[in-house]
């Protein structure tokens, strides 16, 4: 899985195509992060958000991520209106 973050723009893909709903499981994510104004962090709906990146942080890192059946977010705090939400089952 992929996520890009630049400028006021998030995306959010698996083999270049864009995630809208995926089976439960463990992921390898990598984000690449080249906004200089924004953060990027990951959610479950009604869940505790998890930090991917801070404000401040650019360039490529790559995590793991479990994820359980649910709605999803990834999103910057800074601007929550940037973001992609999915749907796991």
């Amino acid at each position: 899985m992929r996520a890009v973050l630049t400028g006021a723009r998030l995306s959010l893909t698996i083999g270049g195509k864009p995630v809208s709903k995926i089976a439960a499981g463990t992921y390898r994510l990598a984000i690449v992060d080249s906004s200089k104004t924004l953060d990027f962090s990951l959610v479950q709906t009604g869940g505790e958000e998890t930090p991917l990146t801070g404000v401040t942080y650019t360039g490529t890192k790559t995590t793991t991520v479990s994820l359980t059946a649910g709605r999803w977010k990834v999103y910057s705090t800074a601007r929550p209106a940037v973001a992609a939400a999915f749907t796991v089952s």
